[in-house]
């Protein structure tokens, strides 16, 4: 399958799901303003999640889902959304839904690096996998 055009992701949420994310130190902050003006852009919600308003982000992600379609990108962060209120059943369901997309795309993620949709999917069910066990470990003790 071809490759699409590349988009955002809201880096800090790869950051936390797959730990290859961090803003790059070099960056100006000309350039790193301009980044974050265009992640924005692109990932409704993304303040939001930023600023862990969970339930504006959640409710943004959803209409965008609803108008978009099941966009990769939206299906990730609405993951990762859903996982930070705790709802691990439908963060799943979304993140499932992006790795099973039939659109995998190049996604710019804030550091710069590029990496494909799906894998951007895997390495956040990956993240969801280890924090259910985490908390299913403190439970028992």
């Amino acid at each position: 399958m071809a490759k699409h055009a590349k988009k955002w992701i809201f880096g800090s949420a790869l950051t936390a799901l797959a730990g290859v994310m961090a803003l790059p130190t070099a960056a100006s902050a000309q350039n790193e303003a301009a980044l974050n003006d265009i992640e924005a852009e692109r990932v409704p919600g993304n303040d939001d999640l930023k600023q862990g308003k969970v339930t504006e982000a959640i409710a943004a992600l959803e209409a965008a889902r609803r108008a978009e379609g099941n966009d990769p990108a939206i299906l990730i962060n609405l993951g990762q959304a859903y996982a930070r209120a705790g709802d691990h059943g439908k963060a799943r369901k979304m993140l499932i839904k992006a790795r099973d997309n039939r659109r995998d795309y190049d996604m710019m993620l804030s550091s710069g690096e590029v990496i494909s949709s799906r894998d951007a999917a895997v390495a956040a069910l990956r993240w969801l996998d280890a924090q259910v066990q985490t908390a299913q470990l403190d439970v028992r003790r």
